[in-house]
């Protein structure tokens, strides 16, 4: 009776501390979302419980009511208080619980937008730019004033801020509820560009500043690396930081510190030696600036994973320095070296693109405000499978539209093209281009800033030479491209990376050189216009190898600015003038001085000059921040000129016209009665051969003249060569033109009276003869050639016959012909005699139905019989398979009954196999039986467990029936089970009645089970007996050991981490009263530690 209170009392207790101790948790944003930006869900979970069952969550919204989750999240769209209750079911038959809370989601303050919705605003340099949320001219609601002001990146709390220097400004405004909106806006300086590229850090401790536009050798970089790094600016140029791929050195140069302390010694996964090893690219943001930047970082193709991965910065921490969120997420392994980016035009991510190991398969990854996201990832092109193809860069075109990724060798390099749609992600169009053979391997890859170019580099070694190369991309054909192979520069220096400049220009990495080869003018079609120096830019002292700085590519914008351009340059023609703005969207003033006394206030002026000659064109242009004069030297080219001469009336088939017009890299397209002949050709002449009225029309580039002629043909005499002709192949025919002719010309191209023919065709002469009035008149005609094919001959006889075989007769097509050889008669019958064993040689001859003969020949080869035996029946034990073999003949097929068509086979199961041996055309087959006795097939356990402490056995069954036979070692008992209280490995072997026998082996460990004892009552009363409540263990763990006791209001009265302290009824000097008290045992089980942290509950009754 006792026992069952104290166990009803215990429930009671249990339950009742199970329920006090649940709450639910609130987190994540209580905030109704910003709009445009999407939201923050409210997250909500449950502690101070254990063994939950189940949950179902309601949010006392209408929106997604419902959630069974542990973690549930909640959006919502309307500010106010919602009830929010979870209903909980625990596993072990605890009673179900409800548990409510009340949360208030908060409205947001005022929305408001920079300037009514600009992103990007210009002003004159030196001035100053009030920004202010609630700018009414703009904001038209109240201006709230009980809400706060952070701006980013100064930090200020005002209101409004004043600003005077290029960069992304933003402010936060924060209302009592601790809701917050947000928006941005773009500060553009007039005359000054976006510097986000202007610092590159590279090779050993080498770098460059492009900071005003100029290129400058800068000497603090941190780095020293074989080949990829990446760095990122500020829109105003000031570094922000920059990697090797190993290490992210902050804007002072100092390694930058982690969120988590203990993660600042931890490296990036990087390699020193993967072409683009790093890229930063900046994370969008929803209203506010970008300040979260993805580190993405490759490994070197030797690595055996290979694996992409990614480490975050957030620009806001340690005071605009930089603090690294997480390190090295992994994305993907089994990926080249190659990582290039491009952003998206039109909701302002980021595609990222690698390239797969091993596969042809393209990686893009996509990255929004939200996050990475998987993006389209085709499959196209060459496969980038060994580690040489792994190595090299790949680059998106700066002005978009255009991949390419190199492939180096060996055996042969290549690189491939593609169209990328930057808005959509895909990726079309192959042109694949052979380089040529590897080595030198190619390396690097670049376009010009108008996508027009591509440049490649090939890495020389100490037996080849370095080369860079020039393709034109106007073409989508694959050979046109080839084809249009510029050859650039070629050195015993090692050429590696290639980067295109914020100044326009592409700079090429030179292992080991102090100095950059510099490609000035990348859009140039001539050696003379790129002007290529080797040694173009001195890096003050430090080292280039063969990595540049890796960046993405739509922030490296081509310099812009005002600038004269002209077209229409043809005497006679309008000349048309255009210049760019000095900053947009600042509206511009135009004054054009066209340099011969004619003016214009237009932005697009055209002017038709008086006549060709070189002018000076001028032209003030100026608003209201900046006043610019720029001059042009203009030529007006003078029109080219055609002449097709005098008429022409002629006795002949044809005329050759001629435009007399030489002029280099010129056109030429012909009409004849205003129809066009030909489509534009560099041909200056032409062929007719009918009368009519003629024009030719010459263009060199825009320029262009046109000349008329008259041609009347007057047809030649009838002139007849000879009758067609027929004959055999093989043969030839002579065709005579006949005497009389003063030149003659054949559609051969011979110029002699006679030719000779032995194929079919039209064949055409043209014979030149004298006339009266001293024109020569030409006459031709033409015969045709029959060439008549010869019989074509089909013979499909056996390869092989066995000797001695029946007669057999060999097929041929067509069948009215003859054979002749050994064993064959006329007809084909061929009889296989024994003495003609080995290869035998026919010939069969026929004559067509055109009278053309023709022969052909075949071989038959004869065989020898294959004679051999399989052995007797047999029996034997599954576990000593036999194998059998047919005999030993070269050239021999095998065909077993099992289906295996090889000499031997090892037979696994009982029944009856055959062998059918084929030697040629001969066959032969042997039959025997085979039975394989089965094994006992035990099924033992590998390991059983006894506890030797507590003077325990345990029983090892070895299975099977009563017609096995048992042994085990060690002890050689012959029985099935055997009991056994020690440790050791037992082996047992088992022999069935068949006489096949198998052992196996069980592993008896010493394992015991936790055991604890605690009484159900004791009497502190002093008599001495019974006095004092003691835990009795076993086989308990003194770690995590606790023993706790409990009032009946659920109050700790006595505590120990000790198994052998007792308790004595008191609680700080205080007796209890007889009654009953709930205890709780916290062990870990000594043999078990893997199971963890246990519990046992109980009650104590106290009797006085």
């Amino acid at each position: 009776m006792i026992r069952k209170i104290f166990f009803l009392t215990l429930v009671l207790i249990t339950c009742f501390l199970t329920a006090r101790s649940q709450s639910i948790k609130v987190s994540g944003r209580l905030c109704v979302p910003e709009q445009g930006c999407g939201g923050d869900s409210t997250r909500f979970e449950v502690t101070g419980a254990a063994n939950i069952a189940t949950y179902n969550w309601t949010f006392g919204d209408t929106q997604a009511n419902t959630s069974n989750r542990a973690l549930a999240r909640h959006l919502y769209l309307q500010p106010g208080q919602y009830n929010i209750r979870v209903s909980l079911t625990f596993t072990g038959g605890a009673a179900p619980v409800s548990k409510d809370t009340t949360i208030t989601i908060g409205d947001l303050p005022p929305a408001f937008e920079f300037f009514g919705g600009k992103e990007d605003t210009t002003i004159c340099p030196g001035t100053k730019l009030l920004l202010d949320p609630y700018d009414s001219r703009f904001f038209k609601g109240t201006v709230p004033t009980d809400v706060t002001y952070l701006w980013y990146p100064s930090g200020d709390t005002t209101r409004t801020i004043e600003v005077d220097s290029m960069g992304c400004y933003s402010v936060e405004v924060k209302n009592k509820n601790g809701c917050t909106v947000t928006d941005r806006i773009n500060v553009k300086i007039c005359g000054e560009s976006e510097q986000q590229a202007s610092k590159w850090y590279f090779g050993s401790n080498a770098g460059i500043s492009f900071e005003g536009g100029q290129p400058t050798a800068i000497t603090d970089g941190k780095i020293n690396t074989p080949e990829g790094t990446s760095s990122i600016s500020d829109r105003k140029g000031n570094l922000l930081f920059y990697t090797d791929g190993r290490t992210i050195y902050d804007r002072d140069g100092n390694v930058m510190k982690s969120r988590d302390p203990a993660q600042d010694t931890v490296k990036l996964g990087g390699s020193p030696g993967s072409t683009q090893a790093a890229l930063i690219v900046p994370q969008p943001s929803c209203r506010g600036c970008e300040t979260i930047y993805y580190v993405f970082t490759t490994k070197d193709v030797n690595d055996s994973l290979k694996c992409l991965e990614y480490t975050t910065v957030d620009m806001r921490g340690n005071k605009g320095k930089g603090i690294v969120l997480e390190k090295n997420v992994l994305l993907q392994c089994g990926v080249t070296e190659r990582l290039t980016s491009i952003q998206n035009p039109i909701d302002s991510s980021y595609w990222v693109l690698t390239h797969a190991y091993g596969t042809n398969q393209f990686i893009l990854k996509r990255l929004t405000k939200n996050g990475l996201e998987d993006a389209n990832s085709p499959s196209i092109g060459l496969p980038h499978d060994t580690k040489y193809r792994g190595e090299g860069q790949i680059k998106f075109a700066t002005s978009g539209g255009k991949m390419g990724v190199v492939v180096p060798g060996p055996d042969r390099n290549y690189v491939e093209v593609y169209d990328f749609n930057d808005t959509t992600g895909t990726i079309t169009n192959k042109i694949t281009i052979d380089l040529g053979p590897a080595p030198p391997s190619a390396y690097g890859v670049e376009f010009s800033p108008d996508g027009t170019k591509m440049y490649v580099t090939l890495k020389g070694t100490k037996d080849s030479s370095s080369v860079l190369l020039q393709y034109d991309l106007t073409s989508k054909d694959s050979a046109t491209v080839a084809a249009s192979k510029l050859e650039v520069a070629r050195s015993e220096q090692i050429f590696g990376a290639l980067q295109y400049a914020p100044d326009g220009k592409i700079y090429m990495a030179i292992e080991g050189s102090g100095s950059l080869g510099v490609i000035s003018q990348p859009d140039g079609t001539t050696l003379k216009d790129i002007d290529f120096q080797e040694n173009g830019f001195d890096l003050g002292g430090k080292t280039s190898q063969l990595g540049l700085p890796n960046f993405v590519q739509s922030i490296i914008q081509p310099p812009t600015g005002p600038g004269i351009s002209v077209a229409d340059t043809c005497f006679g023609v309008p000349t048309q003038f255009q210049s760019g703005p000095i900053c947009d969207p600042l509206k511009d003033k135009y004054e054009w001085d066209f340099g011969d006394g004619a003016t214009s206030k237009d932005q697009s002026p055209t002017h038709l000059y008086a006549a060709p000659g070189l002018y000076t064109v001028k032209l003030r242009q100026y608003n209201q921040c900046k006043d610019t004069t720029m001059t042009y030297q203009l030529t007006i080219k003078p029109q080219p000129v055609a002449d097709l001469g005098p008429d022409i009336n002629a006795c002949a088939n044809s005329v050759e016209l001629d435009s007399k017009s030489q002029y280099p890299n010129s056109q030429y397209i012909w009409l004849r009665n205003g129809r066009i002949l030909n489509v534009p050709t560099t041909a200056s002449k032409i062929r007719v051969d009918s009368t009519g009225l003629y024009i030719v029309v010459v263009a060199i580039g825009e320029c262009y003249d046109m000349d008329t002629i008259q041609v009347i043909l007057e047809r030649p005499p009838l002139y007849k060569l000879k009758q067609d002709s027929t004959f055999c192949a093989g043969n030839s025919l002579r065709l005579d033109a006949g005497p009389g002719g003063s030149a003659y010309l054949w559609s051969t191209g011979a110029t002699t009276q006679q030719i000779t023919v032995n194929q079919t065709g039209n064949y055409v002469v043209t014979v030149t003869l004298p006339r009266t009035n001293n024109i020569s008149c030409q006459v031709s005609d033409t015969v045709k050639v029959n060439v008549l094919p010869l019989p074509q001959i089909s013979l499909t006889p056996p390869r092989n016959i066995c000797a001695n075989a029946q007669p057999v007769r060999l097929p041929a097509s067509p069948t009215n012909g003859k054979w002749s050889g050994p064993g064959v008669d006329s007809t084909g019958l061929f009889t296989p005699k024994l003495q003609l064993i080995g290869a035998q040689t026919l010939s069969y001859a026929v004559k067509g139905a055109n009278g053309c003969s023709n022969s052909a020949s075949t071989v038959i080869t004869v065989d020898s019989y294959p004679n051999f035996t399989l052995g007797p029946d047999m029996a034997y034990c599954a576990d000593s398979l036999r194998i059998l073999s047919g005999p030993a003949i070269p050239g021999a097929t095998y065909f077993w009954s099992t289906g295996e068509r090889t000499q031997s086979i090892q037979p696994k199961s009982s029944g009856t196999y055959r062998l059918i041996v084929g030697a040629g055309n001969c066959n032969n087959a042997d039959t025997v039986a085979i039975k394989v006795l089965p094994m006992p097939n035990l099924t033992l356990p590998t390991k059983a467990t006894v506890c030797v402490a507590d003077n325990r056995t345990v029983a090892l069954d070895a299975g099977g029936n009563p017609t096995f036979q048992y042994r085990w070692n060690p002890g050689g008992e012959t029985t099935r089970i055997i009991n056994v209280g020690k440790v050791g490995v037992y082996t047992v072997e088992v022999t069935n009645a068949d006489g096949c026998a198998e052992d196996h082996s069980i592993e008896v460990v010493d394992m015991c089970e936790p055991q604890i004892y605690v009484p159900d009552a004791f009497s502190p009363n002093g008599d001495g007996t019974n006095d004092r409540l003691k835990v009795t263990t076993a086989h308990v763990a003194d770690r995590d050991y606790e023993f706790r006791i409990y009032d009946r209001w659920g109050e700790l009265i006595f505590r120990t981490n000790d198994k052998n302290e007792e308790w004595d009824g008191t609680y700080k000097g205080r007796s209890f009263p007889p009654s009953t008290y709930a205890w709780v045992v916290v062990y870990r089980s000594l043999y078990y530690p893997e199971r963890g942290i246990s519990t046992q509950r109980g009650a104590v009754l106290i009797a006085k």
